[in-house]
C-alpha cells in the first residue's frame, strides 16, 4: 500500500473499540494520551493480543441480506479509479448500489427492483436473527482456537446491532437498529467461553448523514451522534 493511502486510511475516523475487555496488563504504567494519532500510536499493545494467534472479525448487518459484491478487484487494488464502483466488500452494498452503472446497482435492480430501499432489508434481518444462537457461535470460535472476537456494532450504513438509545435523525424509527441486542448477547456468550470481546464502530463515516453516495474524496460527517453512541456502548 502506498504511503498516501496509508495516511488516508489512518486519517479516516473509524472507532475500533476494544474498550470492553482490553484491560492494561498489571505491569503497565498509567499514561496520559492526547487526542492525536501521534499520541495514540505510542500506546503499547496488550500482551494478550500480542500472544493471540487467531481472532474472529465479524461483519454482520443489513448488507448480509443481499450478501453480494462483484469480484472485479479480488486483490484490492485501491489505486484503481474504478475500485469504489466495483467494491468487492459486501458491507459496502448500500454505497455501491447508488453508484450509476455499478455492478451492485444492476444486481439490486434485477433482484429487488430499482425502487427497493436498502433499509427495507431491516425487517428481513430482524426476522432471521430470531434464529441466531450467540452461544453456538462463541463455542465454535473457542473450538477453532480464537482468543478474541470483534463485531461490527455499526457499519457505514448507520444501522446499529443493538437497540441504541441514540436516534439516527436520518432514518425511520423502525429502520435504525436490530431488534435483538446482538452486541450485548454476543459479548456475554464470548466472555462465557473465556475469550476477549472487541467492538468496531464506524463513527465519522456514515452514509446516512449525506444525500449522495461516496466515490472518492470527502468523508460524510456524523459528529455528536457518534459520541453519544460510543459513550453508551462503552458504558454497557
Amino acid at each position: 500500500m502506498r504511503r498516501s493511502q496509508i495516511r488516508r486510511a489512518r486519517g479516516t475516523i473509524f472507532f475500533l473499540l476494544f474498550c470492553v475487555l482490553m484491560l492494561p496488563s498489571p505491569q503497565a504504567q498509567p499514561s496520559h494520551y492526547e487526542p492525536t494519532l501521534e499520541s495514540l500510536n505510542r500506546h503499547p499493545l496488550p500482551q494478550w493480543y500480542a500472544d493471540a494467534k487467531l481472532g474472529i472479525f465479524i461483519h454482520w448487518g443489513l448488507y448480509s441480506v443481499p450478501g453480494w459484491a462483484p469480484l472485479v478487484h479480488p486483490e484490492h487494488d485501491f489505486a484503481s479509479q474504478d475500485y469504489i464502483k466495483n467494491n468487492p466488500y459486501a458491507e459496502w452494498y448500500f454505497n455501491t448500489m447508488r453508484l450509476d452503472s455499478s455492478p451492485t446497482q444492476a444486481y439490486h435492480r434485477e433482484h429487488y427492483g430499482a425502487g427497493y430501499d436498502y433499509y427495507n432489508f431491516a425487517p428481513i434481518f430482524d426476522r432471521e436473527i430470531k434464529k441466531w444462537s450467540p452461544d453456538a457461535w462463541a463455542k465454535v470460535f473457542r473450538e477453532a482456537g480464537a482468543k478474541y472476537v470483534v463485531l461490527t456494532s455499526k457499519h457505514h450504513d448507520g444501522f446499529s446491532l443493538w437497540p441504541s438509545a441514540t436516534p439516527n435523525p436520518t432514518l425511520p424509527a423502525d429502520r435504525q437498529h436490530a431488534t435483538r441486542d446482538i452486541v450485548g448477547e454476543l459479548t456475554t456468550a464470548v466472555r462465557n467461553q473465556g475469550l476477549r470481546m472487541g467492538l468496531y464502530y464506524s463513527g465519522g463515516y456514515d452514509w446516512t448523514f449525506v444525500s449522495r453516495s461516496h466515490s472518492r474524496g470527502r468523508r460524510p460527517p456524523e459528529g455528536k451522534a457518534a459520541k453519544r453512541s460510543l459513550r453508551q456502548i462503552c458504558a454497557n
